[in-house]
Order: C-alpha cells, then structure tokens, then sequence
C-alpha cells in the first residue's frame, strides 16, 4: 500500500513537471529579460537551480522503506559540476533553463515508470520535442533542434545517474562529452566560448583574440547626429534614455567622419576605404565590384548581411549586403534578421536630419523654447531639405538656440526610435549575443560658420569640426568595458578592420595591391588602450548629392592633425602641403577599382 501511494505520489509530480514544462515555455523568455533589467537573473537562476535539486531530493529519497540516496551522491555532485559547464555553450540563460527543467524530469520520468530508463527516456525526448514545438508556434519564437539536444542531454544524463552504480558514472562521462563535441559539430552556434566560424581560406582566428566569434552585430548610424548632442560628449537639452543607456553600457569613442556628407561617409565605415579610394563621392556611383569587401568576408564565413539606408539604396550596392530590411524597417524588423544566427545588420535613422520640423507643441513638451523668431533662414530650416548657404548669407547668430532647439527635438526623436530597437532586442533576448555599434555618417552644422546642416543641405560645404565630430558606442554583448570612455580618435574606416577580428575573422585586402585604410583598434575596445594619434583625412564634394552636373567633379578635402591642427583643400582651387601628398596617394590606389556608375 504504501509503494502504491508513492508511486501516485510521482506519477502526480510527473504530470505537474511536464505542465510546468509547458508553461515556462510561454514567459521564459520575457521572465528572463524582466529578471535581467533588474540585475537579477543570475542570482534568481542560482535560487531556482537549489530550489529544484532540493525538492527532488526531497521527495524522491528513499527508495522502498530504506534511507537510501536517491542517487549516488559522488556521480551527482561531480555531474552537476559538468552540466554547469555544459550550460556555458548556451548562450542565453533562457536557453540553460532548458538544463533545470530536464535533468529532474529524467529523474521523476525514471522513478514514475517503475525504474524502466528506455520508457523514461522515450517520455523525456517527446517533451522535449513538445516544448520545442509550442515554442516554434509562439510570435518571435523559433523551433530550435539545439534547445532538442539540450533537452536530450540532461535528461539522458539524469535516468543515468537514477540506474545508480557504475551506471552513474556514465552520466558524467556523457556529460562530458557532449560538451566537448557541440562547438565541434555546431560550429556557427553563438555560444559563449564557440569555436569562430570557418571563413576564406586562412581567416580563422582563435581566442581570445577573437571574444565575440561567433556574435551578431547591430550597426544603427543616425543621420547628421553632431556628437556634442549625445552623451557623454554633451547635452542636447533634451531626454535621451536610450542615448544615455549607450553611454551606460558601452565604450565610447571620440568618433571622426571621414566624409561630410552620407554617401561617402557611409561607404567609408563599410568598407575600411577612405572615400578618395572608394571613389563613391557623388549620387549615381556605387563600389566597384571588383574590391573585396569586409561585408563579404561576413557572408563566406556564414553571417547573413541586411542593410537599411533609410531612402535611396542605390549607392550601396556592392558592399556585400545579401538583402534589404526594406523601408520603414523598424525595432521587429531588425529583430527578426537578427534572429536566424549569426548576422550583420545596418539600420540607418533619418530622424535628425532636416527638415527640423518639430512643432512648437511638441517644443514645449520636451522644455524647449517654442517662441521661435519670425526669419527667412528659420523657415527654410522646418520646411525644406536643404538651406542654401548662397540664399542665406549674412549674420544669423540671433536665431542660432532656436536652431539647437529644433534640432535637439529631432535628436530625441531618432532617441525614442533607438529605445525601441533596443527594448525589442532586450525582449528577444538578442543584446547577449549582439555586438550593438552606435554612430552617425557625419555631423551638422548650426550656423558655427555661418550655415546649416552638412554638404548635402548647405550646398556649399567643407570640413569643418561640426561636421566631422561624431559619437561612436561599441556596446558589447557581455557588457565588457560597460561606461568606458577611451581617448584619441576612432574614424570610420577603423569599425570594420576592428569589428572582423573580434568575431574571428580576418579583414581581407580590398584589392592585391591595395589593403584598407583603417586601424584594428581592438585592444582600446576590449581593454580601453589608448588610441595612437595619427592624422586623419576628410574629403567630400561641397554640394553632396545635390550637385548639379557641372559640379560634380568638384572636391573639398581636409586633414586633421594628431595634434589637432587642420590642413585643408579645395578642387579646383588650392591645397595645403599636407593633404595633396595624402591625396595623391590615396587616388593612386583607388585606380584599382575606380567607382561605377550605378546601373539606371
């Protein structure tokens, strides 16, 4: 009688477990992020894991009348060592609750059927398999085989250690080994210590020079954001929780454009090629095919590439981008091509480029002035594209807060879009496995020397501080140097060569004779060593891709001196010493792949 009663006594806790099962795959997921935003998802992991191994024990111990452990305690405690490394290869902590949920399931399964471990393990695989297969059906969820052999695992290794003997010992041998042969047999898994995925002939690399093989990477550029509008660089006057969460988590460099307006800036930062290389410097140019590209090297190693350029997408082209995320692409579409594995994804916010359209309503709601004064300039400014610095010479410096005053409404705008991509990853559970990039194309120009906005919407533009002063964040998944500020000048050509290398990988010369114009600047992201000074070099056309055909061929071009000195270049016109010997240089090897007209 009293074997009956504790036979139904764990066939109940058999049925309630595999409920439990079924209910935790619905809120596993936003549990665990809620539980991360309070710092508390460790520790609650830890509370759980204690909690589930003393109630087994407690009543599951004694077998027929006799005190006799439940399992040997010796291949117990050393298994359990082995599981937690296990769980290391598991990135989210969502993904290890898989390993809590199963390993006392082998032992309830075990104990519910009498002691016959086939039928046990038979009963564990189709939970698991059911577990897996709710999940595929929930939004934003996937069928993960992976999560599968978790669930294999652990069980497998609890109805082992349940047999008891030598039996037991088994589990830890299984245990063991399958920790040893995942990342050898699922290479591409973003996984803490994964092995970096296979890509060209000879472009492995092994850690710890390569921490985050493996990763995904976010890169979010905001249009014409001046960096002395975010923090930690300034203050724009308004909220920016998500600007200000960057800073937080992230290390933050003074970042340089090396372009003044989108287009060349843009292709700059994706290719590691300063834009007298690259040659894309006017609308209607793209890349040359022939130049081998980072984006490349990332999709021959098994990344998927998606960009989003916010309007015209015909410059872009042969930059390696597989796909586009489409217009409108947004905080769920990101998420979604973040999702499938490794990836890289651009997302390009227009909200702070002009128009600075905000309306004296929405002024007064941020505390900013909604008086604005009545004046030609001013007006251009909310209603048009451009403002022609020709149209608008003269003194304008009375209405220059009411310009930083728009203009810093258009920053938390392009602020509350950012906190939505990032809120969405968090809810996803993407930030753990995501390198997140934050900078802007180039700066923009507040009436500092005389006009308004960059060279694009001025018309007539040259270098100028403003214009090439930009934040740069490098969140890493880990939170590794979470507020670091580190000094010296990190430019656009220096994010791929320094971003290839942490994910396992290395940056391919563009051309035979030609290699990037960029630094790895890896150990100041890593360990924040100091960035060597060295010159840097600016160069765009005056008028963007406004300029008429007549206009085209016409180039402004700067260099900025480790010592903060400026050298500058106006063609046709005159150059400095210091950028025409840079500057032949450099167009001598962009005639390796000179740029193509883009096809229409």
């Amino acid at each position: 009688m009293r074997g009956d009663r504790r036979r139904t006594r764990v066939q109940v806790l058999l049925g309630g477990w595999i409920l439990l099962i079924g209910a935790m795959a619905l809120w596993t997921r936003p549990l665990a992020a809620a539980l991360r935003d309070r710092g508390a998802l460790t520790t609650s992991m830890t509370v759980t894991a204690l909690a589930v191994g003393w109630l087994c024990l407690r009543l599951l111990a004694d077998r027929d009348g006799d005190r006799e452990p439940l399992v040997p305690w010796t291949p117990l405690v050393l298994t359990a060592v082995a599981l937690v490394w296990l769980g290391t290869w598991w990135k989210l902590p969502e993904e290890r609750v898989h390993l809590l949920q199963y390993v006392p399931l082998g032992i309830i399964a075990w104990r519910a059927l009498g002691g016959r471990a086939l039928a046990a393990l038979l009963l564990c695989f189709a939970v698991g398999a059911g577990d897996e297969w709710l999940q595929g059906t929930l939004p934003e969820r996937t069928f993960d085989p992976w999560d599968l052999v978790a669930n294999a695992i652990a069980s497998t290794a609890a109805v082992l250690l349940s047999m008891g003997g030598r039996t037991a010992w088994l589990a830890l041998a299984f245990v063991i080994a399958a920790r040893l042969v995942l990342p050898v047999v699922h290479v591409g898994h973003p996984g803490a210590d994964a092995v970096p995925p296979p890509g060209p002939a000879g472009t492995a690399l092994e850690p710890p020079t390569a921490p985050y093989a493996g990763a995904s990477v976010l890169l979010v550029t905001i249009d014409a954001l001046r960096a002395d509008h975010a923090p930690p660089w300034g203050d724009p006057g308004v909220p920016t929780p998500a600007l200000a969460r960057m800073a937080a988590e992230s290390v933050t460099f003074d970042g340089f454009a090396n372009g003044i307006w989108t287009t060349p800036s843009m292709v700059s930062l994706l290719t590691g090629l300063l834009p007298p290389v690259h040659g894309v410097q006017e609308r209607g140019q793209e890349l040359n095919p022939a130049w081998r590209t980072p984006l490349e090297a990332l999709t021959g190693a098994g990344w998927s590439t998606a960009g989003h350029a916010g309007d015209d997408t015909g410059t872009y082209r042969n930059l390696g981008f597989q796909r586009e995320l489409g217009e409108g692409a947004r905080a769920d579409v990101v998420a979604a091509a973040l999702a499938g594995g490794p990836s890289f994804v651009w997302l390009h916010l227009r909200e702070v480029h002009a128009p600075y359209d905000a309306s004296p309503e929405r002024l007064h709601a941020l505390g900013l002035p909604s008086d604005l004064p009545e004046a030609p300039l001013l007006h251009r400014a909310r209603t048009h594209y451009t403002v022609p610095r020709a149209e608008f010479s003269g003194d304008h410096d009375g209405l220059r807060d009411a310009l930083r005053a728009l203009y810093a409404a258009e920053v938390a705008d392009a602020d509350a879009t950012l906190g939505r991509v990032l809120a969405r990853l968090d809810a996803d559970g993407l930030m753990d496995r995501t390198i997140v990039v934050l900078t802007a194309d180039h700066g923009e120009e507040l009436l500092e020397g005389g006009g308004v906005g960059h060279a694009s919407t001025t018309l007539a533009s040259e270098p100028r501080p403003e214009l090439v002063e930009i934040p740069l964040y490098v969140r890493l998944p880990d939170g590794r140097g979470a507020g670091r500020r580190v000094a010296g000048r990190f430019e656009q050509v220096d994010l791929m060569p320094t971003l290839l290398p942490l994910l396992g990988l290395e940056l391919p010369d563009p051309a035979p004779s030609v290699g990037v114009d960029g630094r790895d600047l890896g150990p100041a992201v890593l360990d924040g060593a100091p960035v060597t000074p060295r010159d840097s070099f600016v160069s765009s056309s005056p008028c963007g891709w406004q300029c008429p055909p007549e206009r085209r061929s016409e180039r402004v071009h700067a260099v900025v001196g480790a010592d903060g000195s400026w050298g500058r270049c106006a063609e046709p016109g005159s150059c400095d010493p210091r950028v025409s010997a840079p500057l032949l240089e450099l167009r001598s090897a962009g005639e390796a792949a000179p740029p193509v007209p883009s096809p229409g």
